[in-house]
């Protein structure tokens, strides 16, 4: 990271979802799904459409759902 984050160039935008640094940016989110949300929204998007976010599977690990249900709510509450 120390090597490439420099070499980046303004059309890059990184991202995390703990701490911030210099050039990596922590826009808000918990799952790559709802942390998409909230960059679109950073960045002025005027409509946001979530094509295959399905918050209520039920064939996946409860660990997941539990993540869903957050990523649920974060969505909610920005849009």
């Amino acid at each position: 990271l120390k090597k490439v984050l420099p070499a980046l160039n303004e059309n890059v935008i990184c991202t995390t979802q703990s701490e911030p640094l210099r050039n990596v940016h922590n826009f808000g989110g918990f799952t790559d799904g709802d942390r998409c949300v909230f960059l679109a929204k950073e960045f002025g998007a005027k409509e946001i459409e979530l094509i295959g976010f399905d918050f209520e599977d039920k064939h996946v690990s409860e660990r997941k759902k539990k993540k869903l249900k957050w990523a649920k709510r974060l969505i909610e509450d920005i849009l």
